[in-house]
């Protein structure tokens, strides 16, 4: 208790006599904190509806639609917090004489990568759910199912393809929020090539990950 104590006097003294220095700091760990987050937040895709075709797998992918597009609500969300709170520090930092540190553009480089990953992963995952999704149409087909059932059953799936594919985007949007970040940081950096295709930036990205 005697040294928390001193610990918190200390810290006082050290706000009230370098208040400057104190929130730079601050701004700096909150900074590299949000970066940290924002490079978690596309972390794992959504799980995928496995089974074999019949009447009761439909719920079975309404399920996991259900879950896929909370999580994508729920990430975007988040997303926008964290670019919120990312602007706001940096733009505290760069308007201070200090600048940015070196610790926080390390973060900034290590969220980037992350984030261009998680684009690959969640690219192959929805091009995955595609060729299951077909899969398990044709058994349908195959087995006589009611028409409308199979007709049910694409219709969700292609729901969660369309979750999967917007959680995509969304991770495609902040990982060039990031570059775009980067690059005004730091005009020298190579940030690589742009892209409208999504198609492209995954080829780029393949191609990136296997140098």
């Amino acid at each position: 208790m005697a040294r928390t104590s001193r610990i918190d006097t200390l810290l006082r003294l050290f706000v009230r006599l370098w208040p400057g220095v104190f929130s730079y700091i601050l701004f700096s760990m909150s900074a590299a904190l949000a970066l940290k987050e924002a490079a978690s937040i596309y972390e794992g895709v959504p799980e995928r509806p496995t089974g074999e075709a019949s009447s009761d797998f439909l719920a079975v992918v309404k399920g996991h639609v259900d879950v896929a597009d909370r999580m994508t609500r729920d990430r975007k969300i988040k997303a926008i917090q964290e670019r919120a709170k990312i602007n706001e520090f940096f733009q505290t930092m760069t308007a201070s004489l200090d600048g940015v540190t070196q610790e926080v553009m390390d973060e900034l480089s290590s969220a980037t990568d992350a984030l261009s990953n998680q684009i690959v992963e969640h690219s192959a995952s929805v091009a995955q759910v595609e060729r299951e999704a077909e899969s398990i149409l044709r058994e349908a087909g195959e087995m006589k199912l009611p028409t409308q059932t199979v007709k049910a059953i694409r219709k969700e799936f292609s729901r969660f393809i369309d979750a999967g594919k917007e959680m995509h985007s969304d991770a495609v949007e902040m990982y060039y929020f990031l570059l775009s970040l980067k690059a005004e940081l730091d005009p020298d950096a190579n940030v690589g090539p742009s892209f409208d295709n999504p198609d492209e930036l995954k080829a780029y990205l393949d191609a990136e990950l296997a140098d």
